[in-house]
């Protein structure tokens, strides 16, 4: 109910640099061409050639990885990969469905924002914690957020480690 209400609240905001990450793992057979793919609920379109956040984590993801053999997409990049999020109900509210809509209508591209974040990841990028941690903190520097996004870094980080542990 927390994340329901603080995505309502966030939902008719779009000028704070507020959003939602939903990590998941998905299959080695999977997106071939990618290890990690990132989406915000919709395909391939114009907003993933914005400054939006998964945009950030892609860059982050692939500058710190280079040379290790893995590497983040979206729909952009990697056009054959589907797991975009479309059907995800949570994408869709954040997306400009309304509630009452979600769990039947499609996210229309000219409302996405970019305030939902969805990971796709496969085995080797989800087992490293140390790995996202430090992809985190380089696409969202301290000194470039809030202390109030800086401390929601901070709970979800340690809610993945937790869960890892």
């Amino acid at each position: 109910m927390v994340l329901k209400d603080l995505a309502a609240e966030e939902a008719g905001v779009k000028d704070n640099d507020h959003f939602f990450v939903q990590w998941h793992g998905m299959a080695e057979t999977s997106c071939l061409a990618s290890d990690v793919f990132l989406s915000t609920g919709v395909q391939n379109c114009s907003i993933y050639d914005t400054d939006i956040p998964v945009r950030r984590l892609l860059t982050s993801f692939n500058r710190l990885t280079a040379g290790q053999g893995m590497k983040a997409s979206t729909p952009r990049e990697d056009v054959d990969c589907r797991l975009t999020a479309g059907t995800n109900v949570f994408g869709r509210y954040l997306n400009g469905v309304p509630q009452e809509k979600v769990c039947k209508t499609v996210a229309d591209e000219k409302d996405v924002t970019g305030k939902f974040a969805h990971v796709e990841q496969k085995r080797a990028s989800r087992e490293n914690i140390s790995l996202w941690t430090a992809v985190i903190e380089d696409a969202f520097p301290v000194s470039q957020v809030s202390p109030q996004l800086s401390t929601i870094f901070l709970v979800m980080v340690l809610s993945i480690t937790a869960f890892y542990a």
